[in-house]
Formats: structure tokens, sequence, C-alpha cells
């Protein structure tokens, strides 16, 4: 059933949709990674050959049980998505109403657009300074962060990845709050609101 949340545009209710999608890949591979972890603990090299000596029937019921817990997965995310899609909308696309008077106050649009560009500058650079620091390493006598990570077992890779992926996610949800709705909360820092 394809429903339609009528305060709301297309292009919002897709990009929440992406959003949402973007979460649910993020949060399968965060837990992914937290079974490979647990894998790399009990066992941290030769999982595929133990797995390769057991007998067919056992491979059968490993696969499996894989299989079983990714479908469940996707079918709790999928149970989750219309209220996830709400939850989205609601949150970053609400419609705030402010008084005629308080509409167009050019120093407040001002503080606003700084603070959004100076979070984005921040984010970037921070972005920029851990890419440098995996290339060159971030002193002389330190490695860098690709060596380190050769040396990190992959279930840890793999859960920094999600990690990673759902970080960037909130950003670029933050980003999108402050942009909808930054102008009315430096409004009320400034005390133009009462309400």
């Amino acid at each position: 059933m394809n429903e339609h949340y009528y305060d709301y545009s297309k292009t919002q209710e897709n990009t929440a949709s992406g959003f949402y999608i973007a979460l649910a890949i993020s949060w399968i591979i965060i837990i992914a990674g937290l079974v490979w972890t647990g894998f790399d603990i009990v066992s941290p090299s030769g999982k595929l050959r133990i797995f390769l000596d057991l007998n067919f029937f056992y491979q059968i019921v490993i696969v499996a049980g894989f299989l079983a817990g990714f479908f469940f997965l996707l079918v709790f995310f999928i149970g989750l998505s219309k209220r996830g899609k709400k939850f989205l909308l609601r949150v970053f696309f609400n419609k705030i109403e402010i008084e005629e008077q308080f509409r167009g106050k050019i120093h407040i649009k001002l503080a606003t657009a700084g603070l959004l560009i100076s979070l984005i500058i921040i984010f970037i650079g921070s972005i920029a300074a851990v890419i440098m620091d995996g290339i060159q390493g971030a002193g002389t006598s330190s490695i860098s962060i690709l060596e380190y990570l050769q040396s990190v077992s992959t279930g840890i890779l793999i859960l920094v990845l999600g990690i990673l992926l759902s970080l960037l996610i909130a950003v670029a949800l933050f980003i999108i709050f402050f942009w909808k709705n930054g102008y009315y909360l430096i409004l009320k820092i400034f005390g133009g609101l009462d309400k």
C-alpha cells in the first residue's frame, strides 16, 4: 500500500524513506559487525577452515541460521518502516508557523546561515583530517590509521563501518533539521519568541 502523507511534499517523503533505508542498512551492518566480532573473540583465525571441516548438514544449518537472522532483521525493519518514516517526517520536516512580525529578520537569517556553514566546515574539516591521518599518520612517530586498521579484526572493521555510516546519516539529518528549523531556534535564543 502506497500511503501518502498530505502535510509533506513528495520530495520530503522520498527523503525520509531514503534516510530510513540508510539507517536500517547501517544498523544491519552494525549487527553483522557485532556478530563477526563475537566470532573473532571465540576463534580469531581459521573460521573458514572450521566451517569447511564440518559435515554438510552442519554447514547447511549454519548458513540457514545466518539467512534466518538476516531475513528477520529485514522483516523487522520493513515492519518499522511506516513508523520510522512518520517519525523522520515529523521531526525533520515539521512546519513551524512563525508570526508575521518575526519573519524575514536579516540578522537572524545571517546567524542561522553562519552557524550552519560553520558546523558543515567543522564536519568536513574533521573528515579531511582523519583521511590525512589515515594516509600520512598522525605524527612522525605514529602509525597511520590504514596501518592500524590492517591489524584489527574484520568484525571490528565491519562494526566501525556501520557506526561511521550511522554517524554520517545522523550528521546529514542534523543539517536538514537545522536547515529547516534553524531560523526558529535562533529566533527563540534571541528572545524573539515568547512561546
